[in-house]
C-alpha cells in the first residue's frame, strides 16, 4: 500500500495509505473469495491504525470486525497484531465512537474464542495499551484484561 514498497512519512503518503486501505477493506468485504487474504490481511494491519483520513476507518474496521465475527482463520492467526492495532485504535482521541464498538466487538469476540490464550498477549502490552483496552471492553472481559 505503499509506493515501491517504501516506507511513508509525509502527511500526503498517509491519506494515500489510509485511503488505500479503506479501498483495500472494501473490496475484502465484497468480493472476500477473489482476494488473497493470506497476502492482503497482515498488509492491511500493517496499514492501521489509520492516521490521516479517519473517514476510512469504518470501512476498515468493520472489515476486521466482519472477518473476527465469521472466525476467517487467516485473520485468527493474526491476533497479537490485531491487539496491538485494535490498543493504538482504542487510544486514538481521532477515532470514532462506532469504530471504537466495532473494536470492542472484535476483542470481545477474541477473548470468548481464546480465553487465557490472550493473556499473554495482554501482559506483554504497554500498560496504557490495556487501560485504552479495557476502557472500551464490557464488563464481564475487564477480569480477563486485567488480570490475565
Amino acid at each position: 500500500m505503499c509506493k515501491n514498497g517504501g516506507e511513508y512519512e509525509s502527511e500526503k503518503d498517509h491519506e494515500v495509505r489510509d485511503n488505500a486501505a479503506g479501498a483495500v477493506a472494501k473490496i475484502i468485504m465484497d468480493h472476500q473469495n477473489s482476494v488473497p487474504l493470506y497476502r492482503v490481511l497482515p498488509i492491511l494491519l500493517k496499514a492501521t491504525p489509520l492516521k490521516k483520513d479517519y473517514e476510512e476507518s469504518i470501512p476498515v474496521y468493520n472489515c476486521i470486525y466482519n472477518l473476527v465475527l465469521s472466525s476467517n482463520q487467516l485473520i485468527l492467526k493474526l491476533v497479537p497484531n490485531l491487539v496491538m492495532v485494535f490498543a493504538e485504535a482504542a487510544m486514538s482521541p481521532l477515532e470514532t465512537c462506532e469504530v471504537k464498538i466495532q473494536i470492542r466487538g472484535a476483542l470481545s469476540r477474541l477473548l470468548s474464542l481464546f480465553g487465557r490464550e490472550m493473556h499473554p498477549i495482554l501482559r506483554n502490552l504497554l500498560p496504557t495499551y490495556v487501560r485504552a483496552l479495557a476502557a472500551i471492553l464490557p464488563k464481564k472481559f475487564l477480569v480477563i484484561t486485567l488480570l490475565g
